[in-house]
Order: structure tokens, then sequence, then C-alpha cells
């Protein structure tokens, strides 16, 4: 039963200690603020509506990230290495422009946690808490400066940095691929090198580099000439100017070891028995001669001989007649290099420099045959 009785007590008094503030009020004089001309101070800390200093936001999204309700809205577009932004007021060097920042205070629930993660400081909550507006957008408070122009112009300059970046980046890419591949060689160049300069050998010239772009390349020495690097092509024609023949070699072999070679693959391409040959100094010997004399040639020339060695004609006539239609093979020879560019190949490998060449060739071949039928044609129009 006390229990009872002490329980009712306790109630009663919490009752009267939780009245006491309201009877407090009840017996004050009331007093009425005349608001808007007066208004109440707030507190310190009071959070209403938000404000973002421009001047100091660099674009970092800290705060975005921060809000739960999501009413921050940023943009940033990325500057070019040689845009100079500026600092902020606490010394940050700004790198993003920020073409959009928005606030939609109508979602705002003002917990103030965008506030801390600001690193420049430049998100603050404001005292302003009368901001009624009669449409909901207009509760979208925007504070970026920049005008779309300009945010077109950052965007524009931004894609043709980076499209040039992407492009060095690219190039560079390359450039290691193509190292890469010619670690190789330069282990192939170092050894040849120390085989002959240390341990005194003679390298032969297929298994020496002379190129580190075409592997491909050959070294041409011919007597006091300059030195050429590339591959030795034999070419053979007729009296019409047709090359009839066209042999791309490796290495350097001699002129002279290619004359007989070379008729006997006109022998089996025609099916012809020669009777007139007429080559450059370089393909003479006695055993080339002896060997045209076996084979049934009449007229056997070189355009320049030495010691015993002698052409061999059916007349002085004829001798010069064949030294100056050899002669004339060197205008074959320059319309051939100058009229399809073969002063020097570009085509990338060995396959496709012997493209090049015949190639060039057959092309030459169809231009001739086109001037002779047209010299055909108009002989038989007169």
């Amino acid at each position: 039963m006390g229990r009872y009785f002490k329980d009712i007590w306790e109630g009663l008094v919490t009752v009267l200690i939780g009245m006491k503030v309201t009877w407090g009020h009840l017996f004050t004089r009331a007093v009425t603020i005349q608001y808007p001309d007066v208004r109440l101070k707030l507190p310190e800390r009071a959070r209403n509506r938000l404000y973002v200093n421009m001047d100091d936001c660099i674009g970092c999204d800290q705060c975005a990230m921060a809000c739960p309700v999501d009413c921050i809205t940023i943009e940033t577009i990325k500057s070019t290495p040689d845009v100079d932004l500026g600092l902020t007021s606490v010394g940050t060097k700004k790198r993003l422009y920020v073409p959009r920042f928005d606030i939609d205070i109508a979602k705002c629930c003002y917990c103030g946690l965008c506030v801390p993660p600001c690193p420049t400081e430049c998100i603050k909550m404001t005292d302003v808490y009368e901001f009624s507006e009669y449409e909901r957008n207009s509760l979208i408070y925007s504070f970026a400066v920049m005008t779309p122009s300009e945010a077109d112009a950052a965007k524009a300059k931004l894609a043709a940095y980076d499209k040039e970046q992407a492009a060095k980046k690219q190039e560079t890419h390359k450039l290691r691929e193509r190292l890469e591949e010619l670690l190789p060689m330069m282990e192939k160049v170092y050894s040849m090198t120390k085989r002959r300069e240390l341990d005194g050998q003679v390298v032969p010239n297929e298994e020496k580099v002379f190129s580190i772009y075409e592997e491909h390349t050959d070294i041409i020495v011919k007597g006091a000439r300059e030195v050429q690097f590339g591959h030795k092509v034999n070419l053979s024609t007729g009296k019409s100017g047709l090359i009839l023949g066209c042999e791309i070699l490796d290495g350097n072999p001699a002129d002279s070891t290619l004359y007989q070679p070379a008729i006997e693959d006109l022998k089996n391409k025609y099916d012809i028995q020669i009777r007139d040959v007429a080559t450059d100094g370089g393909f003479a010997s006695l055993k080339n001669l002896k060997f045209a004399q076996d084979d049934g040639i009449i007229n056997i020339v070189f355009n320049k001989v030495v010691g015993s060695l002698r052409n061999i004609t059916t007349s002085l006539s004829m001798e010069t007649r064949l030294k100056k239609w050899r002669s004339g093979i060197e205008a074959v020879i320059s319309n051939l290099k100058r009229g399809f560019d073969l002063f020097r190949s570009e085509w990338k490998s060995k396959e496709r420099f012997d493209a090049k060449v015949m190639w060039s060739v057959i092309a030459y071949n169809i231009r001739t045959m086109t001037r002779l039928c047209m010299v055909r044609l108009s002989a038989l129009t007169q």
C-alpha cells in the first residue's frame, strides 16, 4: 500500500516540475516582435541558406558527395596546361573550370554536412532564411560565373588537347614497340662490332647489318664509285626497248657472274636463239666471251674491254651500232628510275621492295608498248 501512494506522489511532483516553465510564462507579459521591421538575433551557428564563393571553388565535388539529399550539382571542365586559372584565397591552385554549380534549396535539409569537407572553405551556411518563391525552380540557385559560350570554348580546347595528347601517346607507344623490335638488331650490331674491332675477325657481308630500318639492305661497291646501299637489279632489254628480264640480286655479286645466268634466263623464257649481245664493261671476261661463242651468239660486244679481250662482231659497223645501242640503255635505266621513283624505295620489307621494282618494270613496259602502238597507228593513218 505504501508503494502505491509513493508512486502517486512522485507522479504529481514530476508534473509540477514540468509545468514550472509554463507557469513562468503564464504570468509574464507578452511581447510582440514587429517582424519584418524587428528580427530576433539568430544563434551564431544557425544553419540557413547556402552560399558559394566561386573565386575559391576548385570543383573538387567534396560538398556534393557529402550531401545526403543530392541537392548540389557540379560540372567541371579540365583546363589545359597553358591556362592559368589562378589561386584561391588559401593558396590552392585552380585546375578546373566550373561551368555549373547549382544548389536546389527546395531539397536542402540544412544539415551543414557540405561545409566541413570543403578544402578552400568556399561554401558556407548564411543567416538568410527569407527566400520563399512562387515557383519551385526559383529555389535552384546557380553560382557558376562561366557563360555557356565560354564553357563550350573550354570543352573544345580540352578536346583538341586530349586528341593531341592521345596522338602523342600513340606515337610514343609505337616508338617503344619499334625500339623493342630493334633490341635484337642492337645485339647483332654489338656482336658484329665486337668480332671486328675487338676479336679482329673478318665479318662476312651477309652477316653484317647495313640498315637498322631495312635489314635486307645490301652494300653495293662498284670500283671507285660511291658506295651505295640497297639491292642490285640486273636488267635485260631488246631492240624494242622493252625490259625482257629483271633480276633482283642479294649481296654484291660481280657483274661478270651475271652474264651467263641472264642469257640462259632469256633463252628459257622466250624460247629464242640470241644473235646479238651488248653489255656494260663490268660483264666483260674471257669466260663470258667463250660462253657466248659456244652458245651460238654471233655479235658479242662489251662496252669496255681490257687486256687480250676483244669484241667479236661481223663488222666494225655492227660493233659501233651495238655500242651505241648499249649506251642507249642508260636512257631506259634513267627513265625507269625517274619515271617510277626507283632512286629510293620507301616500301618496307624485302618483299615490298621486290614488288616495287617489278611493278615499276611492268608499268614501264606498258608505257613503252603504248608508245609503240601509237607510232604504228599514226603511220597507218597517214
